[in-house]
């Protein structure tokens, strides 16, 4: 397990990496798609996700187009770059879940215990659950981020949140246990709101 101070220096190095490629441009609720980053991470480090989820959670929407932010991200013809800089696994989580259809998956692999699957690029790619997990904590904690902004600041309704935030309660055996609580608090919230 990585230092904090291990940690902060290597955020800088990855920071400055999104801010040279203009992450911290485009505004979208007042906030640029590299605060959205930032706070994703943030939040995987606060959830103790594992480290390659962290950098997952920092990276997560970099390649190609990103249509909310009205932004061209990194071509993901450049994996290279990104390996090199948060390292193999991070990467393929990144990779996956930009590409993949895990939240389509979702359901079909609800009650399985093994043979995991994902629909990737129009392919289906067999997991471990391991990394289905991953994924969806990544997922998780994206949406989670973005309830809690658009709740502090009113921009979505807490009735529009819980639509997107509802479906991660019923897959506690599917998320790390920190996440999944914080999906039952992100609930309770919302629920307390209205």
């Amino acid at each position: 397990m990585l230092k904090k101070i291990e940690i902060e220096s290597s955020k800088n190095k990855f920071i400055d990496f999104l801010e040279n490629n203009k992450f911290n441009n485009n505004i979208l609720f007042n906030r640029s798609l590299l605060d959205h980053l930032i706070g994703t991470y943030e939040l995987s480090l606060k959830l103790k996700c594992d480290y390659d989820v962290c950098l997952a959670s920092l990276f997560h929407n970099i390649y190609d187009e990103n249509k909310a932010y009205k932004f061209k991200g990194i071509s993901a013809s450049n994996l290279t770059i990104i390996i090199n800089l948060i390292g193999k696994e991070a990467e393929n989580l990144v990779f996956l879940f930009f590409n993949g259809e895990y939240n389509k998956s979702l359901r079909k692999n609800l009650n399985k215990k093994n043979d995991y699957f994902i629909i990737c690029n129009d392919k289906k790619i067999k997991i471990c659950k391991s990394i289905l997990i991953k994924l969806l904590d990544i997922s998780a904690i994206n949406i989670l981020e973005q309830a809690y902004y658009f709740l502090k600041n009113d921009y979505v309704s807490s009735i529009k949140i819980l639509n997107y935030i509802k479906p991660y309660e019923t897959t506690p055996r599917l998320l790390s246990p920190l996440v999944y609580a914080e999906v039952k608090r992100c609930i309770d919230l919302c629920l307390n709101k209205n």
